[in-house]
């Protein structure tokens, strides 16, 4: 009995591989993952709302009536519940910004060299010539 115990415990761990992890897309990976199933909701009420919409104009096209400018309120709800939730499911994890966290150079500074850096420019010869071409704006 502990033989077979043991064997069943193996195999159940050799499988273990095989089942899905919340690195693949579509599974859900707690609270702030992305989460398809959203997506896929919120697309879906987006494209129900275009439906609706079409539906209303040829509805409109066939009573020969002239199609309204505002949209229909249940449809501008939809719009904007699915467009919040496919928004919402689409947000991934939030990491923190460390930049003062680096142990190691970063390649952005790897070449930099402050003592070339020239910080005046030939900028300052051109104050003399707009001071005598431009126009002194009105004081109060």
């Amino acid at each position: 009995l502990k033989g077979r115990v043991a064997h069943a415990a193996r195999s159940a761990a050799q499988l273990s591989h095989h089942l899905p992890r919340a690195g693949i897309p579509g599974v859900t990976r707690g609270a702030m993952g992305v989460q398809l199933w959203m997506i896929a909701l919120g697309l879906a009420m987006l494209l129900h709302a275009g439906c609706d919409l079409m539906a209303e104009k040829r509805a409109a096209a066939l009573a020969n009536e002239e199609m309204p400018m505002g949209f229909n309120s249940q449809v501008t709800l939809e719009v904007l519940l699915g467009a919040a939730l496919a928004l919402w499911g689409g947000i991934g994890e939030f990491k923190p910004i460390r930049i003062s966290d680096s142990k190691k150079v970063r390649w952005e500074s790897l070449h930099a060299r402050p003592e070339f850096h020239c910080y005046s420019n030939r900028a300052k010869l051109i104050r003399p010539l707009l001071k005598a071409n431009m126009p002194t704006p009105p004081t109060k």
